[in-house]
């Protein structure tokens, strides 16, 4: 996905391939866009794939993929000043999340890095940023696969809600693994007093058809012994 979806002039109009590649592809442009290059799908490197740009000689470079985390200040703004700084680099954004921590925030993201964009430059460029004045920014090579696999698709989501119980992720965590659950996405949050100071827990998770009634169960007979109340919801396939 792309961090913005306007014309692209501001990211490519200045790159010494443009003008050729304008001149050998005419079609490519359009109402101010240009679309990807239609190629196969190649391995990159440690077996990450992604497709780049053509260039005027034909070749379509090697997408480096990177994990892009910043730890800093929560602010209004701060995700849209992130993501335009790294629309504006002509990173393609793959998986990513944002959370407010406290009075702090995370934003993390798989990212496409163009040709020629190196590490040092991209981390700089955040680091300009005045939203990021102070913020924690670790850039580095990801050396997974981009594309998730079948346990990365979601099909439940499960929230329990109640008072804080020491343990309580460790302990549904458990469950999950023993029905050979994967947790796709977690999110815990202590809400404050003035909506009850209720502990809410939420699982984004990948169930196995066959085993996903007796885990949800489990879960449900769990929370219900400590006090707690959860919610399922099944995803639409």
């Amino acid at each position: 996905m792309r961090g913005r979806g306007n014309a692209i002039a501001p990211v490519l109009s200045h790159h010494p391939d443009f003008a050729a590649f304008i001149a050998r592809a005419p079609d490519e442009v359009a109402c101010g866009r240009m679309r990807r290059a239609v190629a196969t799908p190649t391995a990159g490197p440690h077996g990450a794939t992604g497709l780049g740009l053509l260039r005027h000689d034909g070749v379509v470079p090697m997408a480096s993929i990177a994990m892009v985390s910043i730890v800093c200040r929560d602010g209004v703004g701060l995700v849209a000043a992130i993501t335009d700084h790294l629309f504006s680099a002509g990173i393609n954004l793959r998986d990513t999340t944002f959370a407010a921590l406290g009075k702090g925030a995370e934003f993390t993201a798989i990212c496409e890095l163009p040709e020629g964009l190196t590490v040092a430059r991209l981390e700089a460029g955040l680091a300009s940023l005045p939203e990021l004045a102070d913020a924690q920014i670790r850039i580095a090579q990801y050396d997974f696969d981009p594309a998730p696999g079948p346990m990365g698709r979601i099909t439940h989501r499960i929230e329990v809600s109640g008072g804080d119980q020491l343990g309580l992720i460790a302990r549904l965590a458990e469950i999950f693994a023993q029905f050979g659950a994967n947790i796709v996405r977690l999110d815990a949050q202590k809400l404050p007093d003035s909506e009850g100071g209720r502990y809410v827990t939420r699982f984004t998770v990948w169930l196995p058809a066959e085993r996903a009634e007796i885990c949800l169960a489990a879960v449900t007979n769990t929370a219900g012994s400590l006090g707690l109340m959860s919610r399922t919801e099944e995803t639409a396939v």
